[in-house]
């Protein structure tokens, strides 16, 4: 029996797939000896220039990259690189800061001591000043004068009088009533300061009023250049009257502004400017408060005309 002769091992058997040590280092010595010489020595990386962030040098010539040697050559088209302008910030290491916390504020409580001292502040010191520049201004019915002369008329009808003030006194008022035939009457007469006094000419109308009806006649004057009073009852008589005359001192009028006057006009405005102030401030539950007590203030004397008017009707 002729013995079978084994078929010889041969690359053109193998499978392509079939890669060995063998075919690993033809491989690689057929790539070394392909490559260039520059190449047998490893190479640094070379550093790429795409531009500068400074002030660009009008000199500088435009470059660019050569990608098969790695080197940097001017640029071969001429055209300009943009360019970066700038200063560097170089951060070494991964670059940290320090933000602040923002603390939530906490809120602030009301407080209502403030509150109860603007509540109780303005309605105090409005009583305080009312009594002392009551004690300190002299008295209101120190300026006034009153006198009653009985006057007795011609015919029941025409009545006429004199009156005498005193150096520094002028009659402001006339007042007197009377009734006939079952129906009342009033007379009276107001004169002003500034037009009264010797030597003017004004003369002030004396007018007769009916309790009755809704009607003022004209029955006379009075005149300041002989302080004379005259008049003629209308539709009516009498025998006599009392007259009721008022005069008053003219230094009541020629005074300017006294003290209580020009504290009772300030008191408003150290209201506005306290209240303005305590909300400036930060002192809210003051300003809430002041602001409280000058609608108790308006509505303290309705609350008390209801109070009087509930007291009366005995309910």
């Amino acid at each position: 029996m002729a013995e079978e002769e084994t078929p010889s091992s041969s690359n053109d058997d193998k499978p392509f797939f079939a890669i060995d040590a063998e075919d690993v280092a033809e491989a690689a010595a057929a790539a070394t000896s392909a490559a260039p010489s520059s190449a047998a020595t490893p190479q640094p990386p070379q550093s790429i220039v795409l531009g500068t962030l400074s002030k660009p040098n009008s000199t500088a010539e435009s470059t660019f990259v050569s990608g098969s040697e790695g080197e940097v050559k001017a640029n071969p088209l001429g055209a300009a690189t943009p360019q970066l302008t700038g200063d560097i910030n170089a951060m070494t290491g991964q670059g940290m800061f320090a933000a602040p916390m923002l603390v939530p504020e906490a809120k602030k409580k009301f407080r209502w001591g403030q509150f109860f001292i603007g509540l109780v502040a303005p309605p105090l010191i409005l009583f305080v000043v009312s009594v002392g520049t009551g004690v300190l201004e002299p008295e209101y019915d120190d300026f006034w004068r009153y006198e009653t002369v009985e006057l007795s008329g011609q015919d029941g009808t025409v009545f006429e009088h004199q009156v005498a003030p005193a150096s520094d006194e002028f009659m402001q008022h006339i007042f007197t009533e009377f009734g006939d035939q079952g129906n009342n009457y009033i007379i009276q007469c107001d004169t002003d300061y500034y037009a009264n006094g010797a030597g003017t000419n004004e003369e002030f109308p004396v007018f007769q009023s009916s309790q009755e009806g809704n009607y003022a006649a004209e029955i006379g004057s009075f005149f300041p250049s002989n302080q004379t009073l005259w008049f003629s009852l209308w539709n009516a008589s009498t025998d006599s009257l009392l007259v009721e005359i008022e005069y008053v001192n003219e230094e009541y009028y020629e005074d300017d502004m006294g003290f209580s006057d020009g504290v009772f006009c300030l008191l408003p405005l150290a209201f506005i400017a306290g209240t303005v102030a305590a909300f400036v401030r930060g002192n809210r539950g003051l300003g809430f408060g002041m602001l409280t007590s000058l609608g108790l203030m308006v509505l303290i004397p309705f609350l008390f005309l209801f109070f009087i008017l509930l007291a009366f009707s005995g309910m």
